[in-house]
């Protein structure tokens, strides 16, 4: 159960990980 919720956390962290790409890459383009 405890390896399930550490792989919960890694997904978690790979989707907020994504959203921040996606932020940074929206202040790049209004930044231009």
């Amino acid at each position: 159960q405890q390896l399930c919720e550490i792989m919960d956390i890694h997904q978690q962290n790979i989707s907020y990980r994504k959203v921040i790409k996606g932020l940074q890459a929206d202040l790049n383009i209004t930044s231009l």
